[in-house]
């Protein structure tokens, strides 16, 4: 299986985990609750609201984001991403664990 062939649904996204940069935005640990960066590789429709309103997602592929990451250790955090050699630090997370789009 493929990135390309993974397309999200409802208010999911696939982000492919991008490597650490030497001077972090933010310094959290990510293994422990923090923060990671990422780019939006596939967007879902959107959620659907109370109201049964669909939601569209404020995020776009080819977006650049942090995202949290809301398990407490190493274990869980290494289960949130495909383990594919292909697929590598890919993981499909909702648009509510973005804290942000990092402008370019």
């Amino acid at each position: 299986m493929q990135a390309s062939q993974i397309e999200p649904t409802g208010g999911r996204l696939l982000v492919r985990k991008l490597e650490r940069e030497k001077e972090a935005i933010i310094s959290l640990d990510e293994e422990y609750g923090g923060c990671v960066r990422g780019l939006v590789l596939a967007v879902g429709p959107g959620d659907v609201s109370v109201t049964g309103q669909r939601v569209e997602p404020r995020v776009k592929a080819g977006d650049e984001v942090l995202y949290r990451i809301a398990e407490k250790d190493q274990e869980s955090v290494r289960r949130r991403y495909f383990a594919t050699e292909d697929m590598r630090n890919l993981a499909i997370i909702t648009e509510r664990e973005i804290w942000s789009i990092v402008n370019k």
